[in-house]
């Protein structure tokens, strides 16, 4: 196993309801930026803000009936 440490760089968490400042790899920052994704310090952090417009998918028929199919 390589012993190397890789390089870090501090980034801040893109929920807005988080704000902390957290270390990452730097390679994972840049590809993070270079694809256009955010950066987020936890997955639940991640969650929070990619989950947000959910709700508008459960409440109909239609969609409860698909998730029972989905999920058993």
């Amino acid at each position: 196993m390589d012993n190397r440490k890789r390089k870090q760089g501090m980034v801040m968490c893109n929920n807005p309801e988080c704000g902390v400042e957290f270390e990452k790899d730097l390679s994972e920052i840049k590809r993070n930026k270079q694809l256009g994704r955010e950066d987020y310090c936890s997955l639940t952090c991640s969650g929070y803000v990619n989950n947000k417009h959910l709700h508008k998918y459960g409440t109909t028929p239609e969609n409860l009936t698909h998730l029972k199919r989905i999920c058993g």
